[in-house]
């Protein structure tokens, strides 16, 4: 089996829309590709979210539990390789 030591990038222009969190989705290399999942904290740790990964630069779209104050985001690849999260703090 072959190493992947290259993490996914990080998360960009986090904003919520509708209760979702909507962002400019990372790769599974930095910023190439896809990455295997998402995983999105509000205030604890972060846990594994059903939104369907889409390629780096492509937008994606979060559900949000009712009162999220500060959001984090990061991606995961195939091989677990976790990305530095984005933080979005709300008024």
């Amino acid at each position: 089996m072959r190493r992947d030591a290259t993490p996914p990038g990080r998360p960009t222009a986090l904003r919520v829309v509708g209760g979702r969190l909507r962002f400019a989705s990372p790769g599974d290399d930095l910023l190439c590709g896809r990455p295997a999942f998402y995983e999105v904290s509000t205030g604890g740790a972060f846990a594994r979210v059903g939104a369907e990964p889409v390629k780096g630069g492509e937008t994606a779209s979060v559900e949000l539990s009712a009162g999220s104050r500060r959001i984090g985001v990061r991606a995961v690849d195939e091989q677990g390789n976790k990305g530095r999260p984005e933080t979005l703090r709300l008024p």
